[in-house]
């Protein structure tokens, strides 16, 4: 399949990244020197897909992904017209897709939280995950050639660098990282740790709980989904979700003060690239 797009290549690039430096970068990163930020009081967290972290300022929404898909459509099929072919596939419907899925994931990236989830998945998470979004078809010669045409004349002079959209990606895991090192979060962790020992079970902390060798099984087992259930009580006990959301954001935005310029930067493209996408559909 070819689909060829700026941003696609900004993810190659970002995935060569990681697999080059290895998975010990981040947590080399988590220990350089920093200071702890203060949190202030914990404020109750309704749901985790429903909490915006402060590095989500610098990403385009799903909506906006979703609108920019079909502008980047109506132009490539502009550009095929002229060579007498449509444009069978649809950047949109693709977009679409990753958006569904993308909002299942919200909903567990700080861990399994939700008690609904832990008695219907236990650990193996919604079923809905487990396959990648569908891909599009083939693309003819004038197709390749019309999105690269597109994809250059969207991006414009003041593309921002690669390293510069890796950036945002790689601060979200830092502070994920920054995040389970604290002092607070393993205080806290001792305390989960105390709660489900009281139920039985023998867990070091809940990463230990979510990825024990029993549960790499098809479907999660009677055993998993009790002991996933007991997760969940003793996260609510100890308020690991508003302590994590509350490290979360404070890291994330130190890490935002130390990396200014660059963010602003893709956020300013990101912004133009909003405005450009309004005309196109304004004028379709």
């Amino acid at each position: 399949m070819k689909f060829w797009n700026r941003q696609a290549l900004v993810v190659t690039l970002c995935l060569a990244t990681m697999f080059a430096t290895g998975c010990s970068s981040q947590e080399d990163q988590s220990r350089e020197p920093h200071a702890e930020p203060s949190v202030g009081p914990l404020a109750p967290v309704g749901s985790a897909a429903e909490v915006s972290l402060p590095l989500e300022a610098y990403k385009p929404s799903p909506e906006q992904k979703i609108l920019n898909a079909r502008g980047r459509d109506i132009l490539i099929a502009d550009c095929l017209r002229k060579s007498g072919e449509t444009w069978g596939n649809s950047e949109e419907q693709f977009a679409i897709s990753v958006s569904n899925r993308n909002s299942l994931r919200r909903e567990t990236r700080f861990g399994l939280v939700a008690e609904t989830d832990a008695a219907q998945f236990g650990y193996h998470g919604n079923p809905l995950l487990r396959h990648p979004p569908g891909g599009q078809g083939e693309v003819s010669p004038a197709g390749d050639k019309c999105i690269k045409e597109v994809t250059a004349s969207i991006a414009g002079d003041k593309y921002p660098s690669p390293d510069d959209f890796i950036k945002a990606d790689k601060l979200s895991e830092e502070a994920a990282a920054r995040t389970n090192n604290d002092s607070r979060y393993i205080a806290m962790a001792q305390l989960w740790t105390k709660c489900m020992d009281d139920k039985g079970y023998d867990f070091q902390s809940p990463e230990d709980a979510s990825t024990d060798v029993r549960w790499p099984t098809e479907q999660p087992t009677a055993q998993e989904i009790q002991a996933a259930t007991a997760d969940v009580k003793c996260k609510h006990d100890v308020e690991y979700l508003p302590l994590v959301v509350a490290l979360r954001t404070a890291y994330e935005n130190q890490l935002i003060d130390a990396s200014a310029e660059a963010l602003q930067g893709v956020k300013e493209y990101y912004d133009r690239l909003a405005r450009l996408m309004a005309t196109i559909l304004a004028g379709k």
